[in-house]
């Protein structure tokens, strides 16, 4: 499989992982709660959401672009529609999903319980934000790091053998988050920027401008860049948009993702 094939396929994956409904969690009193509860409810209190998403992933010193239009209403909804590099359509109406290729006779569809493991491994994002790394810390405990002149509210998280540092800016907003390979937080492995925010009526900052970069063992580079446009959150969406029978007419439906790419 080629690098642009590869990419291609982990995008489609982490859209249909976002389709599904988070595990169930309790959230403490917000008095006893970590930063990264305190982030995690503010974006979880998003009822809408409708923007354009640009992407661009570089590695290996190729570039693939993705440009999508997207519309997430809470919970389990959503409809992503890919216009480039190639036509594609992600709807889930709350019980299944479909996913579907312009130009191929088959699309993929499956209940939103059955979607399996590498799906489920991003299934508590939300379009936009930074949710898909504040899951993972939900029951951390957390460490005070000191603060800087960029970022006065730091706090680090351990995973596994690894340390999970969230940065917010003088606002409150989460601006970084590091990943490093050891609990002392050396040898950083990836970085996620956020910047030019979007604040919600319920509080929460959306960021339109994200940058990320990967560090791979042999120190060659990924880097991915997302440019969040006409973004729109909890205003009204209408039911049709995540009603599957209104935009796949005389597709074919198998529950074999590979099938479906045949």
């Amino acid at each position: 499989m080629t690098l642009c094939n590869r990419i291609l396929a982990r995008g489609a994956l982490l859209v249909l992982a976002a389709c599904t409904s988070p595990a169930a969690y309790a959230a403490p009193e917000e008095k006893d709660a970590t930063l990264a509860q305190r982030l995690h409810a503010s974006y979880r209190a998003v009822k809408t959401i409708s923007c354009e998403i640009r992407k661009a992933v570089t590695a290996e010193g190729k570039t693939v672009r993705w440009l999508s239009r997207v519309h997430y209403r809470a919970p389990n909804r959503i409809h992503v529609e890919n216009v480039a590099p190639l036509k594609r359509r992600i709807i889930a109406d709350g019980t299944n999903v479909y996913y579907h290729v312009k130009g191929y006779a088959k699309g993929f569809s499956a209940p939103l319980s059955k979607l399996d493991e590498p799906m489920l491994s991003a299934s508590r994002n939300i379009p936009a934000t930074p949710v898909e790394h504040l899951v993972k810390l939900l029951d951390k405990p957390e460490t005070v790091l000191p603060a800087t002149d960029d970022f006065p509210l730091r706090r680090g998280y351990r995973v596994g053998s690894a340390m999970v540092v969230l940065s917010c800016d003088a606002h409150g907003r989460l601006a970084q988050v590091d990943f490093f390979k050891t609990p002392k937080a050396e040898a950083l492995v990836a970085q996620y920027v956020y910047s030019s925010f979007a604040e919600t009526t319920g509080g929460a900052w959306i960021p339109r401008r994200h940058k990320a970069k990967l560090i791979l063992p042999d120190r060659e580079k990924i880097t991915e860049t997302r440019r969040i446009d006409n973004l729109v959150v909890d205003e009204p969406l209408a039911e049709a948009l995540f009603d599957a029978s209104l935009f796949f007419k005389g597709i074919e439906f198998v529950d074999d993702f590979r099938e479906a790419m045949r």
